[in-house]
């Protein structure tokens, strides 16, 4: 009897967290400035009342939200320092057009950190192809 209390207190405290792990994970998603789909998405699915309904994490993986280019540009810098020559001149050389992209809030709040870090400032590759790019004007900025 005893085992199976301290088995439901387990239950409930980890519902708890998940739960507030999905509360968290629902704030970055609006702070990301996403679509309505995804919101919708994981309301009805992140959120399910029922845990056993809610989609395994390579399920949530798939949908086209985490293919966006700052999640895919978050994601490398964080890993830097492993990436391979070929995957860094790649990177940095796609890498001005992707941030024209996104908002400018989304640069300077989320990604302006990671692209000033010592990792990004002293590579090679980075210092040919991109920190030139870096410190140019938007493009259809105008002269002030």
């Amino acid at each position: 009897m005893s085992w199976r209390r301290s088995r439901t207190r387990v239950q409930e405290s980890n519902n708890h967290g998940r739960s507030q792990l999905d509360d968290d994970f629902l704030s970055l998603v609006i702070d990301l400035a996403c679509t309505d789909e995804f919101l919708d998405f994981a309301r009805e699915s992140l959120q399910h009342r029922i845990p056993s309904k809610r989609p395994r994490l390579s399920k949530v993986l798939e949908h086209p939200f985490f293919s966006r280019d700052y999640l895919s540009i978050a994601s490398f810098l964080a890993d830097l320092p492993v990436k391979s020559e070929v995957q860094k001149k790649t990177f940095f050389t796609a890498l001005t057009e992707k941030l024209f992209h996104l908002p400018n809030e989304t640069f300077s709040l989320q990604l302006s950190a990671q692209l000033l870090s010592r990792y990004v400032l002293l590579d090679p590759t980075a210092r040919d192809r991109f920190i030139p790019n870096l410190v140019t004007p938007a493009k259809g900025e105008s002269a002030k």
